[in-house]
């Protein structure tokens, strides 16, 4: 019965739209940790905000992405000429309650950095 009641909880929030955050993996020295906060939205789309801050500031990052079945792909760009790349993408699984993404590659990083990211 709780088995139940969590799984159809997951599936309504897709319908509704639900809100998750998170900061993925990574370190201070050459490869920034990502804060998301993002949503899911109808029919699946994922939409929201990252931030990384670097020695010299904070980079925003627009985050969309799509949840199809129970698999996740995310795309992280920004606009900011002082980040490189300026787009990164994060491929994962939907959970009961949470999102679990892991960067494609390593963007420079020794090791892709991952997040899960908790309904909120």
């Amino acid at each position: 019965m709780l088995i139940t009641a969590v799984l159809l909880t997951g599936c309504i929030g897709l319908w509704r739209g639900d809100y998750y955050a998170g900061r993925s993996s990574g370190d201070l020295d050459a490869c920034m940790p990502f804060d998301f906060d993002v949503s899911i939205e109808e029919a699946g789309r994922i939409m929201g905000l990252a931030a990384t801050t670097y020695p010299w500031g904070t980079a925003s990052w627009d985050v969309t992405g799509q949840v199809t079945g129970r698999d996740i792909v995310l795309e992280l760009r920004t606009q900011d000429p002082r980040v490189s790349p300026q787009l990164i993408r994060w491929k994962g699984r939907q959970g009961a309650i949470s999102l679990e993404v892991t960067e494609e590659g390593s963007a420079g990083c020794p090791e892709p950095r991952t997040v899960t990211l908790r309904r909120k």
